[in-house]
């Protein structure tokens, strides 16, 4: 999933990266097994502005567990520990576990269009369909 997300950010599909977010969570929930690795992977490789990055911050505040922090293959960059700190804290007093997880909410947040202020792919979908 990884891969198919870096590929389309090069070829500039933000359509394309925001359907395989989607796809890495409803895996994700459908399986009950976090994309932990992977989404390390793609905050290691990712600008800091990217919304998919966002995922792996949300995933270890609402979801982690001690183990993904002490996995000697996958050391988090000090922006990445700052990053979860200040989301932490934000949270300071809330109850932080998968019911109330954001991505259960709204997906989009992980998306460019978010982002770029543009419409969601599935709304463009959507749109379509009725066109026809």
């Amino acid at each position: 999933m990884c891969a198919a997300w870096l590929f389309g950010d090069k070829v500039l599909d933000h359509d394309f990266c925001d359907m395989v977010i989607d796809n890495l969570l409803s895996h994700a929930l459908s399986t009950k097994n976090l994309p932990a690795a992977s989404l390390f992977r793609l905050y290691q490789v990712c600008a800091p502005n990217i919304p998919a990055r966002q995922l792996l911050v949300d995933m270890y505040v609402y979801v982690a567990n001690p183990g993904w922090f002490d996995n000697g293959d996958r050391v988090l960059s000090e922006e990445a520990y700052r990053n979860i700190t200040v989301a932490l804290i934000a949270r300071k007093g809330m109850q932080s576990n998968m019911a109330n997880a954001p991505w259960l909410a709204d997906c989009c947040r992980y998306h460019w269009h978010k982002k770029d202020g543009g419409t969601c792919y599935k709304d463009k979908a959507h749109w379509a369909e009725h066109k026809r």
